[in-house]
């Protein structure tokens, strides 16, 4: 049998990375200054237009996805089994 150490200080490393990185993502105030940019007249392009729907879609697909993996992790991490 395969001996594995366990490195707890990288799980929790990797998990307040994520924090960091989604308390990131709902930041408003770089989001907020889009809109006015996107309200000009004349902004941009129908491609421009169809790469940024499509852009924002991908963002939002993402993030669903994470919400989801987190779901499981929070969900499964106490239903793991002890050694013993």
């Amino acid at each position: 049998m395969v001996k594995f150490e366990h490195d707890i200080d990288r799980l929790e490393k990797g998990i307040r990375r994520f924090q960091e990185i989604a308390a990131s993502l709902a930041r408003e105030k770089d989001i907020e200054e889009l809109i006015p940019i996107w309200r000009r007249p004349g902004y941009t392009t129908p491609a421009e237009f169809m790469l940024l729907v499509g852009t924002i879609d991908a963002l939002i697909n993402l993030t669903e996805s994470a919400v989801s993996v987190k779901g499981l992790l929070i969900e499964a991490s106490p239903a793991v089994s002890l050694e013993g």
